[in-house]
């Protein structure tokens, strides 16, 4: 368990630990240590957000720990593979913690090249900060597009972290127009799949699913010269959404009015969740953000009007419905920092299963993570 995985900068024994901060603190721990880092591979977006964070928070530990060589209470890893390193400890302390600088990464991992870490959908709300941090000489990329089913597609295009040509090696998949009715017969092969349009991906594999619908919507941009494969991009998860009588709001469109209703009036959001505020009348769209920073004063009075305004540019039904008073004002609250990646944890562990594959849902519609979420405001605007 103390040997390290080939071309990795970890002991396999990393494997074993299940605290979610402690697994990502090591694994910066090694790589910090690490000059000759040349690529970041981890699975979301979120999650090596997470990790800045972690060592941002934990910075001197972490240096202090290279300087020694020591690995304060952990069990069933050896200490060799952690040789003391002044030098590189110094190297470090001149740079600082993640949030110091631009381009951080890159000023600790000269020869950094590409971060590998899923940023579409829901995970696209992280992809500023991380590129910020990561800074312009590094590629952020999607490497592919997966289920716990199958693969699905393989990145395209480098530098484009949502377009994927889609693969056939773990199955066979068929298109289900979002606009037709759900049943076999409206089925259709890549051959028949019109560019532009909206399909549910339907699986059939090789391990014994038998026309499993993924729910995960794509939109068709073509196809490629070389072979033919459909290429394609994520658009959302399918019935994730808020509804109101006779209109409903979709993940898509709540993604792109968190993003741009917010970074002039109180700051970057670095992960958000949301679900049907009732607390009082008219119901409204409740959103819960945690911030890459404290929030902006100036123009945090404008923050609800702008969100408002940005839901009704990508949803014209929500916006009348504003008008005449059926739904009430958008809410935001904020929560405390690293609560995201709490949740992630207290998912994970409540199912048994890895932290590093739990989701935050956009649209959130467990009763129990709702509260659990409610518990952790610090601020309502």
């Amino acid at each position: 368990m103390s040997s390290k995985v080939p071309k990795e900068t970890a002991p396999y024994a990393l494997a074993m630990v299940l605290h979610n901060p402690s697994f990502l603190l090591l694994h910066a721990l090694f790589a910090l240590a690490d000059h000759s880092v040349e690529a970041l591979r981890v699975m979301f977006c979120t999650t090596l957000l997470d990790m800045f964070m972690y060592m941002d928070r934990d910075w001197f530990t972490l240096i202090d720990a290279i300087d020694t060589g020591t690995i304060p209470e952990l069990e069933n890893i050896e200490h060799r593979h952690l040789h003391a390193n002044p030098v590189r400890a110094a190297e470090l302390r001149a740079i600082g913690p993640p949030s110091n600088t631009a381009g951080w990464a890159k000023y600790v991992w000269p020869n950094l090249k590409i971060a590998l870490s899923a940023g579409s959908g829901p995970f696209s709300s992280a992809v500023p900060k991380v590129k910020h941090l990561l800074g312009p000489d590094v590629t952020l990329q999607s490497p592919r597009f997966a289920s716990s089913e199958c693969l699905i597609g393989i990145n395209y295009h480098t530098g484009d972290i949502n377009r994927f040509r889609i693969v056939l090696d773990d199955g066979f998949i068929e298109y289900l127009d979002v606009a037709s009715e759900e049943v076999a017969d409206k089925l259709c092969a890549a051959w028949e799949a019109e560019p532009g349009r909206h399909y549910e991906l339907v699986l059939t594999t090789c391990h014994g699913l038998w026309r499993y619908r993924s729910g995960d919507i794509v939109e068709l941009l073509g196809f490629a010269p070389d072979d033919g494969s459909p290429v394609m991009r994520f658009v959302e998860r399918r019935n994730m959404e808020i509804r109101f009588d006779g209109i409903s709001v979709t993940e898509t469109q709540l993604v792109q009015s968190i993003s741009s209703a917010t970074q002039d009036t109180i700051g970057q959001v670095v992960e958000f969740t949301c679900f049907k505020d009732v607390r009082q009348l008219p119901h409204t769209i409740g959103f819960f953000v945690e911030l890459a920073q404290d929030p902006g004063t100036t123009s945090r009075h404008l923050t609800k009007q702008r969100l408002s305004e940005a839901l009704s540019s990508v949803n014209g039904r929500i916006g009348r419905c504003y008008d005449r008073g059926a739904v009430g004002m958008p809410t935001l609250r904020v929560v405390k920092p690293g609560t995201f990646a709490e949740y992630r944890q207290w998912r994970g562990e409540a199912a048994v299963i890895g932290t590093c594959q739990m989701k935050v849902p956009v649209v959130m519609s467990d009763p129990i993570a709702q509260e659990w979420i409610m518990n952790r405001v610090e601020l309502e605007i």
